[in-house]
């Protein structure tokens, strides 16, 4: 049978390599260990067969020196065993293991909103706003044990070793933790004496999230509203005596943890889930991922995540003494060559989330989106309490790829970074492997738990909280204590770099971070977060702008198909008149689409539908009009409208000749019809050539195309068969003449679509049309049109006639002699701006302006109308 010390793992080596380095490797924990190498298990994790984790450590040195190349010293908590070291660090091991991702990773569910925040945290602070200012002044939290705790004298030793006592005096902590309102949430005193602190201070941080979500806590009775709180240790009883006679009534629920998330859901009379979370330090980070997933199932319609932890007993800090977790100078120092150890601290977190549609379309204000969630188990790791820097790294994997956000695109993590000499080379190792390759910009780090100290239960929603602010402000805050980075991370080559004082947010892009935290009992949880949609700064004043001569002339111009874009009018969300108006759009357009255009709106590049005729021209339209009206609520009165293509059917909604309901009917059928029967087969061009010349090109090639719009003086568009249009691109590219290829997929505006004509009619039927209180040109006629003439057989027209957009713009200009005239194109992209600046050209008091740019904020667009 063999020796069983060598067999199973150590016979399937695949080299005499692998086998050296085995003998090597029991040889050398043998010494160690000062035992027999026939007692070294190779199937045995180190900390089993006795090897602590720091010496432990000490053998990818040795396996190092041995090869004569390096073995990164987190090797041995990946693979924590003799065998697994030496398959590891002679190549005979397959990387595709847990640290990966998994194939056929989970869909990403719908954004979640942080929409409220309660806090109650060491320093004083009570609400977020004070927490910011903490976070930017620098506070360090952390005090001796108060009088009111215990006596820290008492219980001091600093030998480690001595039975019953602690190393350290400090720790980050509360005020007044005997305080509470009990008439507030009528519960009687008696009861009131018997609940745990933690109960107490829950309901109330509950309390207050709600209220900084401008939520009335007493509306919420009887909705599906869930409970998601971390909670750790119990040390009531033992801080009250433990005396056995002292048990009452309200003894049971006043001690057990799970009554802390009962509480709040009974005491507010809500119905989702009420769960208590113990995942020891990672337990409010978990907690928030299972409100997430309630929330997207649909379990929950609003849900409270977050934990606390109170320290009101000596026993737990006696014991994290023991397990050899804690400084004794009360400093956690996280990524610091110091990094010694933690400080324990006691507060409560609560977050309140809602489904990210929900809450725009309620108008909250949101904090930051958690775009994606995972948590994971080290598994069979280097001993219960040891972490496994693979898992930690598939943990940032999954809730990246939960996102559907590359980790190249993350500029912040929030660390878990106790400061333990252990824990931080280890966390920094499944940074670098996930979040470097591919960046620009190092990834900055930092830890709260060097302002407040190790919330432990807490301490998740803490990074939260903070990070939430700091995407929503737009600044990083400093982590404290650092003063020399730890020699046993390469932070260039792992591409990290520690916020060791305040500084802006990095980069232009979207603002995106992650949250970490890791339970010692191995579950791993990990948060992916993004600012929220729109961006924050003064609304302009109509009231404020200047008046220089006379008014001029203003005209909404509603482009056509091809200026949609991933991301457009996100930014606008939190802006109220855009809010509103897409929300009507919504529900106008929701009965004809069987979906919700918000949703699409914001959908990530994985879901979007965006290459779809039938998705992409609804969307046009509700982001159409919600523009135009935006700029309407902020006092712009247009004197004409007109559309182009699609653009049309926004620009009839405006314009006050079909009611929003009718121009959702109108712009739904006549896409899906096209999704049905055109989409697919056609491509559409910008020529830089005269209609005359258009024509004779396309009767001297024999292509089989159409001139399907008159843009501008020499500027015209061709339709047909994506080949021949391509075919006639590359003649034009030949002869030096501009082509630029629209991004839409069928025929548009050709004779090709005048068989569906009919159908288009048919479908429409009557036409319900008002009178228009904006004067209504049309580029389907080229000229001022009445609301009465917008029937079925017109939109008929529009999409198979040429759009006469050059024609029409003259006539309109002309319209307004001796008056400046702006117009101004209506469209998340400029795709008609150098069109109408080229019919303008001999109008030098005219001017083109755009609501939008893919490369700027939606709002900087429409501020720029605005102010001019």
């Amino acid at each position: 049978m063999g020796d069983p010390m060598t067999s199973s793992n150590e016979s399937s080596a695949p080299s005499a390599v692998s086998a050296d380095i085995t003998a090597f490797l029991r040889e050398s924990v043998a010494e160690m260990l000062d035992v027999p190498v026939g007692s070294v298990r190779v199937d045995r994790s180190f900390s089993e067969l006795g090897l602590p984790s720091l010496r432990a450590a000490e053998l990818a040195g040795k396996v190092s020196a041995r090869l004569g190349r390096e073995i990164p010293g987190t090797a041995v908590w990946d693979h924590p065993t003799v065998a697994a070291l030496a398959a590891y660090a002679t190549g005979a091991v397959d990387e595709a293991g847990p640290g990966r991702a998994r194939p056929g990773s989970r869909d990403g569910g719908e954004p979640i909103a942080v929409v409220g925040i309660g806090c109650r945290l060491p320093g004083g602070i009570e609400d977020p706003e004070a927490l910011w200012r903490a976070l930017g002044e620098g506070l360090d939290a952390v005090r001796e044990v108060p009088e009111d705790r215990w006596n820290a004298d008492e219980w001091l030793d600093s030998d480690s070793e001595a039975p019953g006592r602690t190393t350290t005096r400090w720790g980050g902590f509360l005020d007044g933790i005997g305080e509470f309102d009990a008439d507030l949430f009528r519960i009687s005193p008696a009861e009131a004496r018997a609940m745990d602190p933690q109960q107490r201070i829950a309901l109330e941080t509950a309390w207050a999230s709600l209220e900084d979500a401008r939520i009335a806590p007493t509306a919420l009775h009887g909705t599906r509203t869930g409970v998601f709180l971390g909670a750790m240790a119990q040390e009531y009883h033992l801080a009250t005596g433990a005396d056995p006679r002292s048990i009452g009534t309200h003894s049971a629920t006043g001690w057990d943890n799970s009554v802390i998330a009962a509480r709040i859901a009974y005491v507010l009379g809500l119905h989702g889930p009420a769960l208590a979370v113990a995942t020891a330090c990672s337990s409010s980070l978990t907690a928030t991922h299972l409100a997430v997933r309630s929330l997207r199932s649909g379990e929950s319609d609003l849900a409270l995540a977050g934990g606390v932890n109170v320290m009101l007993h000596p026993h737990t800090t006696v014991a994290m003494s023991k397990f050899g977790g804690l400084n004794p100078e009360g400093r956690c120092r996280a990524f610091d060559a110091g990094a010694d150890g933690y400080v324990r601290a006691e507060g409560c977190g609560i977050v309140v989330l809602r489904r990210l549609s929900d809450a725009l379309a309620a108008g909250d204000r949101v904090y930051a989106v958690i775009r994606g969630t995972a948590v994971n188990n080290d598994g069979a790791s280097n001993g219960l309490t040891a972490p496994n820097p693979r898992a930690q790294a598939a943990v940032l994997r999954e809730a990246w790829q939960d996102a559907r956000i590359a980790p190249s695109e993350v500029s912040y993590v929030e660390a878990h970074g106790t400061g333990t000499p252990l824990g931080d080379p280890i966390e920094a190792a499944a940074l670098g492997e996930v979040f470097g390759p591919g960046r620009e910009e190092p990834l900055r780090l930092g830890s709260a738990k060097t302002n407040f100290g190790h919330l432990e239960p807490a301490a998740g929603v803490t990074g939260l909280i903070k990070t939430a602010l700091a995407l929503h402000h737009g600044e990083l805050p400093a982590s404290l204590h650092f003063d020399t980075p730890n020699p046993r991370i390469d932070f260039e080559a792992a591409g990290l770099r520690v916020v060791d004082r305040a500084e802006p947010w990095p980069g232009e892009g979207t603002r995106r971070a992650g949250v970490s935290s890791f339970g010692f009992g191995g579950t791993n949880a990990h948060v992916a977060l993004e600012e929220a949609p729109g961006r924050r700064g003064p609304l302009p004043d109509p009231a404020e702008r200047p008046a220089t001569g006379e008014r001029p002339a203003v005209a909404l111009f509603f482009s056509g198909h091809g200026s949609q874009w991933l991301g457009m009018g996100r930014d606008l969300l939190t802006e109220p008149a855009y809010r509103t108006a897409l929300a009507d759009c919504d529900r106008a357009l929701r009965p004809v689409l069987g979906w919700s255009v918000t949703e699409e709106l914001l959908a990530g590049d994985r879901d979007s539908r965006l290459e779809r005729t039938d998705v992409v021209q609804p969307l046009l339209f509700a982001v159409q009009v919600s523009l135009a009206r935006t700029l309407g609520a902020w006092g712009l009165a247009p004197d004409a409208v007109l559309g182009q293509s699609i653009g049309e059917v926004a620009a009839a909604v405006t314009a006050g000749a079909l009611p929003l309901e009718e121009g959702a009917r109108i712009i739904g059928v006549w896409s899906a019809l096209i999704a049905e029967r055109a989409a697919g087969r056609g491509a559409l061009t910008v020529c830089d050539l005269t209609a005359e010349e258009a024509e004779d090109l396309i009767r001297s090639g024999g292509h089989p195309l159409c001139v399907a719009g008159h843009l501008a003086p020499g500027q015209v568009c061709l339709s047909g068969p994506r080949e021949a249009v391509a075919a006639v691109e590359r003649e034009l590219a030949a002869r030096g003449t501009g082509a630029t290829r629209v991004r839409i997929d069928y025929a548009a505006h050709s004779p090709g679509l005048a068989e569906l004509a009919p159908e288009l009619g048919r479908r429409l039927g009557t036409v319900r049309t008002a009178a228009a209180t904006v004067p209504f040109w049309s580029t389907v006629t080229g000229a001022l049109l009445d609301a009465t003439a917008l029937d079925a057989a017109h939109w008929a027209r529009n999409m198979c006639r040429p759009m006469l957009v050059a024609e029409t713009v003259d006539a309109l200009a002309a319209a307004h002699p001796g008056r400046p005239l702006r117009l101004i194109e209506i469209a998340p992209h400029p795709v008609a701006r150098h069109s109408l600046e080229r019919v303008l050209a001999d109008r030098p008091e005219a001017a083109v302006l755009t609501t939008g740019r893919r490369d700027t904020p939606d709002r900087r667009g429409l501020e720029e109308v605005a102010a001019r």
